[in-house]
Parts: structure tokens; sequence; C-alpha cells
């Protein structure tokens, strides 16, 4: 069929239908939705670490896919079932990943910064690494701008709609 074009159904398709879509909420899996989509969030976590090291740029637009098989990982992990808690779990898992990412890339960029610059900090140990602390001002500064928080903003929506309870 066409995208975009209406269908009807008859009042016990429907609400067969229906009923199909709220068997889909009853009895998660809540600490399996949690674990698959952690490892989900881990996974993206990687390949968005490797991507921003590799280029050199920060590119937010992955925190879209991330929210994506986060969103994904929850539904799988809970038996493919959808609800309003897998909803909550997937965005908070999506604002978790994102800043525990972001401490990473801002840690690597900092040391390697550090090592390429020794004349700046003469009494920095040399071949020593620095991790700043998540409560760290500047930390919070170099990832935080209006275009930012709306990309990532979007990638934890993601993640929170992809569970949401399906109805006719």
């Amino acid at each position: 069929g066409d995208k975009g074009q209406s269908i009807y159904l008859c009042q016990e398709c429907k609400q067969k239908t229906n009923q199909a879509f709220e068997d889909e909420t009853k009895n998660p899996n809540i600490l399996l939705a949690i674990v698959v989509g952690a490892i989900a969030a881990a996974i993206g976590g990687i390949v968005w670490y490797f991507v921003t090291i590799g280029t050199g740029m920060e590119i937010g637009y992955i925190s879209l896919g991330l929210g994506y098989i986060i969103g994904f990982g929850v539904y799988l992990g809970a038996g493919k079932k959808r609800g309003h808690q897998l909803q909550i779990i997937s965005a908070l898992l999506a604002v978790v990943a994102i800043v525990v990412i972001e401490k990473f890339i801002f840690d690597y960029f900092l040391n390697n910064y550090i090592q390429k610059n020794p004349a700046e900090f003469p009494d920095f140990p040399v071949g020593q690494t620095i991790s700043v602390s998540f409560f760290e001002p500047i930390f919070w500064k170099s990832f935080i701008s209006p275009i930012g928080l709306l990309i990532y903003a979007i990638g934890i929506y993601i993640a929170y709609k992809f569970p949401k309870p399906r109805k006719i």
C-alpha cells in the first residue's frame, strides 16, 4: 500500500489490534530491559567515542542513533514489550550515556592537549593522564551549547519514544 493512505478496520479488527498492542505492555522484563539497554548504550558510546577521536570532531548527531539503539535495546530486553516505564528507562539510559561519553571524550582531548603542549603545564608529570570530575564546570561548558542541547534532547526523545505503547 501507499504511505499516508487511511485504512479502515472493522470494530472487531480494531479491538483485536488494540488488544495485541495492549498485550505488548504486559509483564515487561524490566531488569533485562535495563541490561540490554545499557549494553546498547555502551556499544553506541564506544562507536561515538572512536568516531570523535578518529575525526577530531564532535558529531552530536551520533546521539540520535544512540537514542535509537538504546530504545531498541530496552524494547528487546523487555521481551519486545512497550510501556511508559520502559520509555523512562530508555530516556534515563540515554541521558547517562550522553554525559558519560562526553566525559570520556573531554578527558581524551584534555590529555591530548596537555601532552602536545608540555610547556604550558611544567608541573604536570610527563606520561601521566588526568580525568576531570563530573562536577567540573569546564566539563559541562565544553559540550553544552544551544544546538548541542537540542540534538541531545532529540536523541533522548528518540530513546523515549521507541518503546511507546501503540494504539489505533
